[in-house]
């Protein structure tokens, strides 16, 4: 295997993490529950956005499910 797709590989998942913790303050991951203060943590159930989901499912990530998070408190008002 070349050097530089070893180093991809084994950087793949420290780099996942990165972006779901930076991601809402870069503006990449701006609604991911429990990450961004207009959703409150005890909703969090990484449904997240599509871009989280993106990189869970390449990862092959278990707790990745499709579709959007959405707040209780608005869905069954």
């Amino acid at each position: 295997m070349p050097p530089l797709a070893r180093t991809l590989i084994t950087s793949l998942p420290s780099l996942s993490l990165s972006l779901t913790l930076a991601g809402p303050q870069l503006g990449l991951i701006s609604d991911l529950p429990g990450l961004n203060p207009r959703i409150p943590l005890d909703y969090a159930t990484f449904k997240g956005t599509n871009a989280f989901l993106g990189v869970s499912s390449f990862l092959g990530m278990p707790f990745a499910k499709a579709g959007r998070y959405e707040n209780p408190r608005v869905v069954n008002a």
